[in-house]
């Protein structure tokens, strides 16, 4: 509510058990939430842009480099 722009980013899930259930609940909920298959490690803000508010739930401590990650995330947050 009030953002311009949600981007989904995930590396695993947009393949296997969590593309439709994403679908349906972006349908059902009329989203214009976006969403992208990469990894956090990759984000680049020529590609994706950048943002006010980075949420990273449930995976840092599934990272493989956590700082480098930080680093990427840090690159695409405006603020």
């Amino acid at each position: 509510r009030g953002a311009d722009r949600v981007l989904a980013v995930d590396r695993f899930a947009w393949d296997t058990f969590g593309m439709q259930e994403f679908l349906d609940a972006k349908a059902r909920l009329g989203s214009s939430v976006e969403h992208r298959r990469m990894d956090v490690h990759e984000l680049d803000p020529d590609e994706i842009g950048q943002f006010d508010l980075v949420l990273l739930l449930g995976v840092f401590y599934h990272l493989r480099n956590p700082l480098q990650a930080l680093e990427a995330i840090r690159r695409v947050t405006s603020r």
